[in-house]
């Protein structure tokens, strides 16, 4: 047999607020994740303006102080690459950095004190590049990057 019970108004105003508290920062989380792709999004449409109009490479990660994340993408020789990244409102300083097949010291980078880092690469040798996004700044945030030609 099953048991039901009323749960008084004031039980109801608890459980919901602790409710809505946990759910917070989930709904924040979301909310600048969709923020760096919009930014992501209005560079993208500045880039077709001027002929880029091909992704080869979109991905979002969260970045806390000092992270990097990485990304492969194959690159052809002869074909010129905008390579961006961007940060929701809470980021303040993203550095990027391309690699070539080779390994070595970067072959493109943008450290400028910045949320929006881009680079124009064109690639002398076809193969596997490594870009790397590093969060220089302070606060955690999320981060957005694309590999458009």
């Amino acid at each position: 047999m099953k048991v039901s019970r009323r749960i008084p108004k004031e039980e109801k105003s608890v459980v919901l607020s602790v409710i809505a508290l946990a759910i917070a920062p989930m709904q924040q989380a979301l909310a600048t994740e969709d923020d760096a792709e919009a930014r992501a999004q209005v560079m993208m449409s500045e880039l077709m303006e001027d002929g880029y109009t091909d992704v080869l490479h979109e991905a979002s990660s969260v970045l806390p102080p000092d992270g990097v994340t990485q990304h492969q993408v194959h690159l052809q020789q002869g074909t010129t690459y905008a390579i961006y990244s961007t940060g929701d409102a809470r980021t303040t300083d993203i550095d990027l950095y391309v690699y070539g097949p080779s390994g070595g010291a970067p072959v493109a980078k943008d450290v400028e004190l910045d949320t929006n880092p881009i680079v124009f690469y064109s690639p002398r040798e076809s193969g596997p590049h490594d870009v790397h996004v590093a969060n220089a700044g302070t606060t955690s945030g999320w981060n957005y990057t694309v590999v458009a030609f």
